[in-house]
């Protein structure tokens, strides 16, 4: 974990037009250096205090049969090549489960852009620095090139070494400043918000947002999903967080 000092930091909201950059303050908390590895989340398994994870589920609508067949192919769970990969195609449940069998919880969406932003209001995890394709794992010629799916490709293609996911800490010169890795790309991140609050399409309420890219999708850091808490995809993981409990004088 690292521990980050409480603020108050502009929320971009950049994702949409509609909604306004605002101010938002965040108590002290701390937050998982890295997304939460294959390896970790077998320990959970092993003690019985998660679920296997239940593979592709859910991908989203218009998938040929051929790109979910091939998406199924990059869960990482039970290939011993994935070891120090991030967890992918596991639910928001699940993704509590093992926050909480390690005495922490998902991070609210707040808590996670405090991270990815910071009080200086960072453009980009590690600054205002243009991307490139060591900074970060996104979808390159290999991602574009191997699945009969849509994606959508970083500015140049250029080469990053993984077609899908990477050991965790791959991309250091993407680091925050306090070091916290992968905050842009390898997975998608779970987080704890309300949706439907600064949504404005249709929103049923049982939604989560995830956020900061992945290794199927290009250099739209501003952008945040918002899906099912059922959806299991292989470009999505989690990292945990904790608060800290404040200091009686």
């Amino acid at each position: 974990m690292v521990r980050l000092q409480g603020g108050t930091f502009k929320r971009m909201a950049r994702w949409h037009p509609s909604v306004p950059a605002h101010p938002e303050s965040v108590a002290t908390f701390e937050i998982g250096r890295t997304e939460v590895t294959t390896s970790a989340y077998r320990e959970c398994v092993k003690a019985g205090a998660c679920a296997v994870p239940v593979g592709v589920k859910d991908p989203g609508d218009g998938l040929s049969a051929q790109c979910v067949e091939q998406l199924a192919r990059e869960c990482n769970f039970g290939r011993t090549d994935r070891e120090d990969h991030p967890i992918n195609c596991i639910t928001f449940a699940q993704a509590e489960q093992y926050c909480h069998f390690r005495d922490a919880r998902l991070p609210t969406e707040a808590e996670w852009e405090f991270a990815a932003l910071g009080t200086e209001n960072r453009l980009t995890p590690w600054g205002d620095k243009p991307w490139d394709r060591l900074r970060a794992n996104l979808c390159d010629e290999a991602c574009v090139s191997g699945f009969a799916c849509p994606m959508m490709p970083s500015p140049t293609r250029a080469p990053d070494g993984f077609a899908a996911t990477a050991p965790v800490g791959s991309f250091r010169t993407g680091d925050t400043p306090e070091g916290v890795h992968d905050l842009m790309g390898n997975v998608w991140e779970w987080s704890v918000g309300e949706p439907c609050a600064t949504r404005t399409a249709e929103c049923d309420g049982n939604e989560h947002v995830i956020r900061g890219e992945a290794w199927s999708s290009g250099f739209q850091f501003e952008y945040r999903g918002v899906t099912s808490p059922e959806q299991a995809r292989p470009d999505a993981g989690f990292r945990c967080a904790r608060s800290i409990a404040p200091v009686s004088p």
